[in-house]
């Protein structure tokens, strides 16, 4: 969903924040997320641009406690209709955002027009399209720390209307315990559930996606998911796939993986 439904990817909290409190379970938090499709021979001075400008706003935030999570990251598979990078923010509440914007409003005029103008100039000049989207993560679980170079992968679906509740019963019987075991043995680094808080598409599309550290991790919770369904009878199948059937959209599931760049989160 970014978080990334669209792109949210996360690190190698195994070597930094394992002893960090984790953030509270079934959290509400809002996110921002900006999808871009760079130039090919952009993607470099894209993210160094990010890392020079954006980071250290988005540092400052966290550590005032304006934003709780940050974060770029880059696709793993492409496509002719989809997008290269991704960058978000998070918070508690959506007044955070205007705090946000104010403050990149305010490194803006430090650095002038002239300078501005030069960088806007440049920055237009690396992206084919542009999207936004706001996110409510409803249920959530990582560790605090710094999370780079891992991966996010994230499952999608269109929900029926009226459906919404049951989709999320699913989800709480079916799929967060798998998350929540996997987490405590140390393969998945971060969880989630999520949909839009402010739809800009017509259908209700919910995601699911967790954080590995590499993709060794990911072999791992696949290899959960399908042990799951292998425990089941064929009857026990047959029910799960009608139950399934009549929560979501024919033909609507979609994966998504990324590789994150930089993220930092911090328990809430």
């Amino acid at each position: 969903m970014k978080r990334r439904m669209l792109g949210l990817s996360l690190l190698a909290l195994l070597a930094l924040g394992l002893a960090l409190p984790a953030m509270a379970q079934d959290s509400r938090v809002y996110v921002r997320v900006e999808l871009w499709d760079v130039k090919r021979e952009s993607w470099p001075a894209f993210v160094k641009d990010y890392e020079k400008y954006d980071l250290p706003v988005y540092q400052k935030l966290l550590a005032d406690g304006v934003i709780n999570e940050y974060g770029i990251d880059s696709a793993t598979l492409h496509n002719p209709q989809g997008y290269t990078h991704s960058t978000w923010h998070a918070a508690t509440s959506m007044a955070a955002f205007e705090k946000v914007q104010e403050a990149f409003d305010a490194a803006e005029k430090v650095r002038g027009e002239a300078e501005q103008a030069k960088l806007t100039a440049a920055f237009s000049g690396m992206i084919v399209k542009h999207r936004d989207y706001m996110l409510l993560i409803e249920a959530q679980k990582a560790k605090a720390g710094k999370l780079d170079k891992a991966y996010f992968y994230e499952t999608s679906v269109a929900v029926k209307p009226g459906q919404g509740e049951a989709y999320v019963s699913y989800w709480n019987q079916h799929t967060k315990p798998i998350y929540e075991k996997l987490m405590a043995d140390g393969v998945v680094l971060a969880y989630g559930r999520g949909r839009e808080e402010i739809t800009t598409d017509g259908e209700d599309r919910r995601g699911s996606w967790y954080v590995v550290a590499d993709l060794a991790g990911h072999d791992k919770v696949q290899a959960a998911f399908r042990e799951s369904w292998d425990k089941m009878t064929e009857e026990q199948r047959r029910a799960r796939w009608a139950s399934i059937r009549e929560v979501t959209e024919m033909n609507s599931f979609r994966e998504n993986m990324t590789r994150l760049i930089h993220w930092q989160i911090t328990a809430q």
